[in-house]
């Protein structure tokens, strides 16, 4: 879609601007050959590497590959030092909580860490509002476990309203699984905290759906 090449394409040019190669148009071939396959991702900033969906899928594909050479856990200092070789300034507040669920979910194998990475950059917007709505519902009931029942309606008008592009935003359904092992128990009203269903939204089914954007292909014949 236009959303995801114009982006790409204003890159390319503030590069090419910067650069300034001798052969523009070969210099543009190779910046999208880089893009058909993925690694045009490798070595750049957080903002970047945000920029688009297929950009936050590419590079989820280009740990995957680093990951995929442990058969054992990876500690959390390995574990930072590998995504920020191809990201120096990822976020260690997103590493360090995308490890943290990593290690509650399955001990912190090489595929709970993907796992757990592609949630946060899937979804890294959708988050951001959570942690907003959570933060005033802990401060409205004078706790950080706050009632079910409570939180859910406000989630399902968040992804009902809320555009989070170039994010991913989670179905109703999605929503109604990350609180489901709370709200399906009956009788009294049960509580969640936002940690919880953070953990909840990166095990969840959902996540391990190849997302739309996956689905972008591009040839660099097609931008010349």
């Amino acid at each position: 879609s236009m959303q995801e090449i114009s982006p790409l394409v204003e890159d390319a040019v503030a590069l090419m601007f910067e650069a300034k190669p001798e052969q523009p148009l070969a210099f543009f071939h190779s910046y999208f050959a880089a893009v058909a396959s993925g690694r045009h991702v490798l070595g750049r900033d957080y903002a970047y590497v945000t920029l688009t969906a297929r950009n936050r899928f590419c590079f989820a594909q280009q740990v995957k590959v680093l990951l995929d050479a442990f058969d054992k856990g990876v500690g959390p200092q390995e574990y930072k030092d590998l995504v920020c070789m191809l990201c120096p300034d990822f976020p260690q507040q997103v590493l360090e909580r995308a490890y943290g669920f990593a290690s509650e979910i399955d001990g912190g194998t090489p595929a709970a860490l993907l796992h757990s990475l592609e949630a946060n950059l899937y979804f890294s917007e959708f988050v951001q509002q959570a942690s907003t709505l959570f933060l005033r519902a802990s401060l409205r009931h004078n706790s950080d476990a706050v009632p079910c029942n409570y939180m859910l309606p406000l989630f399902e008008n968040l992804v009902e309203t809320h555009d989070f592009s170039p994010g991913i935003t989670p179905s109703r359904e999605a929503v109604f699984m990350a609180f489901s092992d709370a709200v399906t128990l009956a009788q009294e009203p049960r509580t969640t905290t936002f940690q919880r269903f953070l953990k909840n939204l990166a095990t969840a089914e959902f996540v391990q759906l190849t997302p739309a954007c996956s689905a972008f292909t591009l040839s660099p014949a097609q931008c010349l």
